[in-house]
């Protein structure tokens, strides 16, 4: 089994999946549609569309023990806390990696990759309406676990259940598994860190996680068109600092400018899509005045990989985060 070379040499990947459910692995969202970049050859060395099947993924992502229609499509349940491949899959450098942004099309919704869509798949939770929803992230456990959540709680998608967020548990804590599995889909011995964030909605009415809570800073489901807490720099307060990155994509250098309104402790983080900190690249006094310094695209433990960065400057008593892109 193989990812083609178009998906390999490819410098970054947009995920775009749809809102659904799935009789073999529970539900099909970004993470099961990375199914689609894998290539495999039957014994007779014709490539067909049962590449993933070919390549032995399917036993590994089963979460029903009724998935048994004979032959070689019969496959039994995981349980909790086992390996699935589609965490290999979600950090392997040349796939789920390098994505950039994840959408989930849940504008309409089928309840499987199987079925028809027909009027009578009109979400009750939606007030007998379709979802008409677009959902994005650059989090890909999180996209998941809150479409999940939309699913689960929708009368009549009946292959929602299960152990479905097995994966999930798995790839939030790639780093320390459940399971006890070292996840190195590259099999060069530097095992997957945590791959995202998981966690459940409060309840289906309120649908508000421990961001919107203020209980935690996992999730935080933000509606189109309702206020938030992130303001436009022309309403931020003079003490705020400014930050800025040039050239922006970069590779393999970048330069990051700042300016510190009054002497005062600054600190300046890298922080990768995780969450988790790779450079710290200023943390002293300063004074008034602006600021240039480089970031060589390397973290603590070597060259950082293709991703999305963010530089978080902490100074005069308030913070800023700016968004940057390595392009390898």
């Amino acid at each position: 089994a193989y990812v083609p070379t178009c998906v390999s040499e490819a410098k970054y990947l947009i995920n775009m999946g749809q809102l659904k459910g799935h009789n073999l692995a529970g539900i099909t969202l970004n993470a099961k549609n990375l199914f689609g970049a894998i290539m495999s050859y039957p014994p007779n060395n014709i490539a067909q569309s049962s590449a993933p099947k070919n390549a032995g993924l399917h036993p590994y992502v089963c979460v029903h023990a009724d998935f048994h229609f004979g032959g070689h499509w019969d496959f039994d349940k995981r349980d909790m806390d086992t390996y699935n491949a589609l965490v290999d899959l979600m950090g392997y450098e040349p796939l789920g990696a390098k994505t950039m942004l994840f959408f989930i099309d849940g504008l309409y919704s089928a309840p499987d990759q199987s079925t028809e869509l027909k009027k009578e798949h009109k979400w009750k939770s939606f007030a007998d309406d379709w979802p008409n929803s677009i959902f994005m992230s650059q989090d890909l456990v999180a996209i998941e676990s809150v479409c999940l959540d939309f699913l689960r709680h929708e009368p009549g998608h009946e292959w929602v259940r299960g152990n479905v967020d097995n994966y999930l548990h798995e790839a939030a804590l790639a780093n320390d598994a459940p399971s006890g599995t070292v996840y190195d889909p590259e099999q060069d011995g530097t095992p997957l860190s945590s791959l995202g964030v998981h966690e459940h909605w409060n309840n289906a009415v309120d649908r508000k996680y421990s961001r919107n809570l203020g209980t935690g800073d996992g999730i935080e489901l933000i509606i189109a068109g309702s206020q938030t807490t992130v303001q436009d720099e022309s309403e931020r307060s003079p003490k705020l600092t400014a930050i800025r990155n040039y050239p922006n994509p970069f590779n393999p250098s970048t330069t990051i400018t700042y300016t510190v309104p009054h002497r005062c402790q600054v600190s300046l983080h890298i922080y990768n899509l995780t969450g988790e900190r790779v450079a710290l690249l200023v943390h002293t006094l300063q004074d008034a005045g602006t600021f240039y310094i480089e970031w060589d695209g390397r973290t603590t433990s070597g060259p950082a990989p293709s991703g999305f960065y963010f530089a978080h400057l902490v100074a005069a008593g308030d913070h800023v985060i700016h968004q940057m892109m390595l392009l390898r």
